[in-house]
């Protein structure tokens, strides 16, 4: 037969134009301490995971990768004595930086008008720090929907990486290139993350992995493989930083591998897209990456329907969104929402998250500061009162909103709770504690009862402060009635009927204090009063009672008088609950057995004070609470208390 060059694919000319081609792989980094991050964690990922990082890249300075810095992470390290943000400026062109959402916040939950100002501020703040205008985005915990391609384009991006899963969902068969992704007119083009390199890396020998783009290699030459995942899995993770920097070397291996494979060619997004544009067109439905999937059964918006503790700072962030995007407020008011929008308070997955405390109270606070600067810019002196009745949190049913100069709240026109209460001055959302909410990796049953401030109880003479949690009420709620609003100058006045007409409240609220007069008859023999949850952590918060001696509520305590005073070491403020008539105080720690690396811990959320009276007879009872800043002067002696 005559050799006319052809080849059926098993000709040794075949084989060595296919040795000429070259797979791409693409290493992406992304990394993310979020606001109000311990600063001993800080401390740790830049010295186990950031800087080793960075020593290894430079030691090989023929290798590109992909890097993304999330804009918390960045203000943190430009406070940081690290140097860590003048090292990586020096890395110069060997690094290609993604841009993203400013503050990490899940996208498709929040206004487009706040997508777009994050996705524009963190393009900014690269090109003025490093120098790059970045074509690619990071898209926080990949969860997407197609509506983001309009916002990605008039930002500025046109590449996103994605995991290969949105792919699969699509019917996508080729996993192996990128492709346009559209809506409506507009386009990006998205690459597939592969999920078998995310799961191997840094587990597997550097030489697993190349291995596997052998494998790519031989299926396809002209292939691109994504390897893009957490930065923190490159040392912080627990026993990374040996295997990664130690011994092992892992990093260092990857890299010389890599280099030493002719047949592999390190690049980045913006370089193979300008070499490689797609030719085909996908259509990627609605989702995130599989782990994000399986723990919010299927849409991230899910955690907001099984968390009402994260539906309500949810509501709080878009009410204050609406309000910071009024001609008048001021930039500050934008900085400090789109911050209070960052995702890790919102959900909980493998470990923490909603059920951190320090990141719930940045969080608000960062929202709480927004509504000050908007307070600020467009009012003056303390005589207004902002008082509004609508859906506030999109259950078909209104609710009560109330603004004041010192305090915020929104109260549940189904039960009389409230949803949550600011106290502005402190910028701490004081009821701020989530329940123990039922997790599959619990061993034992969990109780998932939320509590709220002003949520009325009636229970059995007999209950204890230790069995608060695990007593019914002794009546049913009944019907909670609206009687009537009335705003005053800086004051708001509600009085409300419930339990069939036996109680009716009337709530007063002004500066940094309310007042609840209630009206019984006709109760059972039972106790009776309102929750008032504190968020707290342990060792941190002591109460005393009618100016006695301060004492611990680490463990539950049952207390009789007229005074009780709550004081947060950590804060730095103190809670005065008065109780006109003679009455009792329940003291319940409230704790969650949460997930992480090493197992389960338990998490001091807050306290449970249950003001209540014992047997009231009919007539009207009246308690005051009011947040004041602690100071070392002893509060004076209560006067002119009325007797039972």
């Amino acid at each position: 037969e005559a050799d006319d060059g052809s080849s059926d694919g098993s000709h040794p000319a075949s084989v060595k134009a296919k040795e000429e081609r070259i797979v791409k792989l693409i290493f992406a980094v992304h990394c993310h301490q979020p606001f109000g991050q311990l600063d001993a964690v800080l401390d740790e990922a830049i010295d186990r995971a950031y800087r080793p990082f960075i020593d290894v890249l430079r030691s090989h300075p023929e290798v590109r990768v992909n890097a993304h810095y999330s804009g918390p992470l960045l203000e943190q390290l430009d406070a940081h004595p690290s140097g860590l943000l003048d090292l990586l400026t020096s890395l110069g062109d060997q690094i290609e930086w993604m841009g993203g959402a400013m503050y990490e916040p899940i996208l498709p939950a929040i206004p487009v008008r706040d997508r777009l100002e994050h996705l524009t501020r963190l393009k900014t703040v690269i090109n003025d720090r490093f120098g790059q205008d970045p074509a690619s985005a990071w898209i926080p915990e990949r969860v997407w929907e197609p509506s983001l391609v309009d916002t990605l384009v008039e930002a500025g991006y046109s590449i996103v990486p994605l995991d290969d899963v949105h792919f699969e969902r699509a019917a996508v068969e080729h996993l192996d290139r990128s492709y346009v992704v559209h809506h409506l007119d507009k386009l990006v083009t998205a690459y597939p993350i592969a999920v078998d390199l995310r799961y191997a890396a840094p587990r597997e020998d550097p030489e697993v992995l190349v291995d596997s783009l052998r494998h790519l290699h031989d299926h396809n030459p002209d292939g691109i493989a994504v390897l893009a995942d957490d930065g923190e899995k490159y040392g912080l993770w627990t026993g990374s930083h040996e295997r990664v920097y130690g011994t092992d070397g892992w990093l260092d291996r990857f890299f010389t591998a890599a280099e030493e494979a002719e047949w592999v060619d390190l690049t980045t997004f913006e370089t193979h897209t300008a070499e490689h544009p797609p030719t085909e067109r996908a259509s990627l439905p609605p989702g995130s990456y599989q782990e994000m999937t399986d723990w919010s059964d299927g849409r991230w918006e899910h955690f907001l329907d099984r968390y009402p503790e994260s539906d309500a700072l949810y509501r709080k962030m878009l009410a204050t969104s609406n309000r910071a995007a009024r001609p008048k407020a001021p930039a500050e008011a934008t900085t400090e929402l789109l911050r209070g929008q960052g995702n890790d308070a919102y959900w909980h997955g493998a470990f923490g998250g909603l059920y951190l405390p320090h990141l719930r109270a940045e969080t608000h606070r960062r929202l709480l500061a927004s509504r000050l600067a908007i307070d600020k810019a467009g009012r003056s002196g303390r005589s207004w009162a902002k008082v509004s009745q609508y859906d506030w949190d999109a259950d078909g049913r209104d609710e009560l909103y109330v603004e004041l100069p010192d305090q915020s709240w929104v109260l549940d026109l189904d039960d009389g709770a409230l949803h949550y209460y600011d106290d502005k001055p402190s910028q701490w959302m004081v009821p701020d504690v989530v329940a123990a909410h039922a997790e599959d990796y619990h061993t034992e049953a969990t109780p998932s009862r939320s509590h709220r401030w002003l949520a009325n109880r009636t229970l059995p003479i007999e209950s204890t402060a230790g069995t608060l949690e695990r007593t019914s009420d002794e009546l049913p709620p009944g019907e909670f009635e609206l009687i009537d609003v009335e705003a005053g100058k800086g004051s708001v006045t509600v009085s409300s009927s419930s339990y069939g007409g036996l109680v009716r409240r009337a709530v007063t609220a002004e500066n940094r204090s309310f007042e609840v007069a209630f009206e019984v008859e006709g109760l059972l023999d039972c106790r009776f009063g309102p929750e008032i949850p504190v968020a707290v952590w342990r060792g941190v918060g002591c109460l005393r009672v009618d100016g006695g001696a301060w004492q611990d509520v680490d463990m539950p305590m049952e207390l009789s008088g007229h005074r009780f005073r709550f004081r947060h070491e950590g804060r730095g403020n103190e809670i005065l609950i008065s109780l006109r008539q003679p009455g009792a105080l329940f003291v319940l720690p409230l704790t969650t057995a949460n997930r992480n690396e090493t197992g389960q811990e338990e998490i001091q959320q807050g306290v449970l004070l249950w003001p209540h009276w014992v047997r009231p007879a009919n007539g009207t009872y009246r308690l005051s609470v009011e947040i004041l800043d602690a100071t070392d002067n002893e509060e004076a002696e209560p006067e002119g208390l009325e007797s039972a």
